[in-house]
Order: C-alpha cells, then structure tokens, then sequence
C-alpha cells in the first residue's frame, strides 16, 4: 500500500506508512533512484518499477522523505545505543536491511544532505554544522564540490576537524575573483577560531595572508577574542621576528596595553 501511495505520488501518506511499519530508511531512500550508491542500490528490490519523478513531483517527494528520515533519526534511532542495533524491515521480504546505528546514521545524514541541496539549500550549512552529524565524508565531499557549495565545504571539513584540508581549500580559491572564497577575510576568521591546540597550523596558513596583507594578516594574532588571546605569545612572537618583523611593534603594543602581559619582554634579552 505505502509503495503503491508513492507511486501515485501521495508521498505524505506513503511516508507515514513506512514509518508506522518501521521500514529501513535505506529501502525508502532507494525509492528515490540517485540518493544511494549505485552498487547498494542495484541490491534493492521492490514490488514493481520505481516511478520517474520529476520537477514538482520530485521536490514534493523528497519534502516528504527528509520529513521522514528527520522523524525516524531522532525519534527511533539517535538514542539507541550502538551495542543495541536496529529492527527495522524490508520493503520486500528477502532483501538485505541495515541494523547498524551508526551505518543507517551515515546513510541519513548523507541523505539529508542531498536533499537540502535539491529542495533548500538554505538548510545545507546548519545540517552539516550539527555536533552530531554523521555524514559520509568523502560523498559529501563529492556532492559539494559538484554543486560548487565551497563555504559549506569548508564547513564540512572544519566540523569533522579536516583543517589541513579547509584551510587549503581557502588558500586554493583565495584569488579567484569569483569565489565565495575570494581574498584573505575567510581564512583569517577560520584562523582565529582554531585556538592554542593548533598553533603549527596556525602559523603555517598565516604566512601568505601576513605577506600578502600585513595589517590585515596581524588580526590573526591580535583579534579581541578568547581563542586568540590564548594562542602562545612566545611563539607567535618569535614567528613575526621571522617572517613579519614590521608588525613586531604593533603586537607587543596589543599584548601589553590590551592583555596587560609584561613578562613577554623577557624573550628579547
């Protein structure tokens, strides 16, 4: 009844069906032919051919499923633990389901992500900034590159603490005129947000922007912010001796008169 609701593109009583019946979100994504990867999704099977949506059809159906799966992730399966796994059934008696938590969480989350895409992207950096997302890396590396979402790829790889790869991507596409990513401005923000833990990483992404704008590239080093003003002043010191010595003067000028530390005198004798 609920395959046949679909079909006939009642998505809203379709979906609840399934979800009453506790079907394996894998099998109700499948419905949907390009969401899945192809080699999990030739494993499906279903009572007949999937219809070909499109336009309105296909917006109001994947409405329909992220309601679904949003319902299903929190309601049924965020707060089963790993060791309990899942129950869930088969469109089509025989067919494999996925009973893994933290498997059938990667397909959701990755899922939503696609749909986001398609239906409203306004929801794509919020989705992916959830401490407890479990999207795929590498597919969602994929499908944003191809959309060309790279503000939210950087987002991607600084909440699952890729920051090699974030700041790379920012220094990649720093002079391209019409990139979001355009200039020095993002990598300096995702700099200062790194803290004292990453201080190497910091020095290193702060090289081109300190030689390209030192004024600007200070900022890095002297922003009014709690994970700046805990970076290692010793050391960020040392390096603006090194590779930025005109701006030595205006961080101990910051140090001294705004974060009130004469100590740091001592490392120039």
């Amino acid at each position: 009844m609920a395959f046949d609701k679909f079909c006939n593109h009642k998505f809203k009583e379709s979906m609840d069906i399934f979800e009453e019946l506790g079907i394996c979100p894998s099998h109700v994504i499948g419905l949907f032919k390009t969401l899945l990867p192809p080699e999990f999704q030739a494993k499906l099977k279903y009572p007949d051919d999937l219809p070909e949506l499109q336009g309105t059809s296909l917006k109001n159906g994947l409405e329909e499923l992220i309601r679904f799966l949003t319902t299903v992730k929190f309601e049924k399966i965020q707060n089963v633990s790993d060791s309990d796994g899942l129950s869930p059934v088969p469109i089509v008696e025989g067919v494999m389901v996925i009973s893994k938590r933290k498997i059938i969480l990667e397909i959701i989350d990755t899922t939503l992500l696609k749909c986001y895409l398609e239906t409203n992207d306004a929801l794509v950096a919020p989705h992916l900034r959830m401490g407890k997302n479990c999207v795929n890396i590498p597919e969602a590396e994929r499908v944003l590159k191809k959309t060309q979402r790279l503000k939210e790829l950087v987002i991607l790889y600084n909440t699952k603490g890729k920051h090699r790869k974030a700041l790379e991507l920012l220094r990649e596409h720093s002079e391209e005129k019409d990139s979001p990513l355009s200039g020095h401005s993002e990598t300096i923000k995702y700099l200062q947000k790194l803290g004292p833990d990453h201080i190497d990483l910091i020095l290193e992404f702060s090289l081109w922007v300190i030689v390209d704008n030192p004024e600007d590239g200070i900022t890095i080093f002297t922003d009014d912010m709690e994970q700046v003003e805990l970076l290692p002043r010793d050391k960020v010191l040392d390096w603006l001796m090194k590779n930025s010595p005109q701006m030595v003067l205006f961080y101990l000028e910051m140090v001294v008169n705004d974060w009130l530390v004469t100590n740091m005198f001592k490392s120039l004798y």
